[in-house]
């Protein structure tokens, strides 16, 4: 996913306008793939999420000989691992959206905690 999510946005020339016209084709928004960025934290969620929501059109990309994304292409097996690893990371995630929010304190940090 990640050097997928590289090429949409590397290759405004050739995938960008292939994704941009195949998903207002299918009636869907049309959003970039967030990439993952080391530094910014919950970007892997953000892009499993991302891939799982866009999975069919994914998919139809990766599948099309003339974007040279075959190799990119994601088994069902991998499709399964990327929906259980979103869930866990969900997890996580709103774990650190609520520890990160304004107002933490040790009242609700530890209840927390013990979960």
């Amino acid at each position: 996913l990640r050097r997928l999510a590289f090429k949409m946005i590397h290759l405004t020339t050739i995938i960008l306008p292939a994704w941009r016209e195949m998903l207002q084709g299918m009636g869907m928004t049309v959003h970039l793939m967030p990439h993952d960025v080391p530094t910014w934290w919950n970007s892997s969620a953000d892009m499993v999420e991302f891939a799982l929501e866009y999975h069919e059109p994914i998919n139809i990309m990766t599948q099309k000989r003339d974007l040279g994304l075959r190799n990119l292409e994601l088994s069902d097996e991998e499709w399964s691992t990327e929906g259980a690893s979103c869930s866990s990371e969900g997890i996580l995630k709103d774990a650190t959206m609520f520890f990160s929010r304004a107002s933490p304190n040790l009242a609700t940090v530890i209840p927390a905690m013990d979960h």
